[in-house]
């Protein structure tokens, strides 16, 4: 379940979390969140390619 709004959970360096990295394909992917790049409210986020990409965090759906 993709939280929004208020119920955004606050993410944290160390939290797994999981994105729709290809919009073509329904393929989801794992990462770490590496980083929260200031007040613009994009996080840093490692993929398992090895690969740092910012997104927003409405995008992300929290896993642990």
């Amino acid at each position: 379940k993709y939280l929004s709004g208020m119920e955004q959970r606050v993410l944290k360096v160390g939290d797994l979390v999981t994105s729709n990295l290809s919009y073509i394909r329904s393929e989801y992917v794992m990462g770490i969140v590496v980083a929260e790049s200031g007040s613009n409210g994009f996080i840093t986020v490692l993929w398992r390619d090895g690969k740092e990409r910012y997104h927003l965090r409405s995008v992300l759906k929290w896993i642990a």
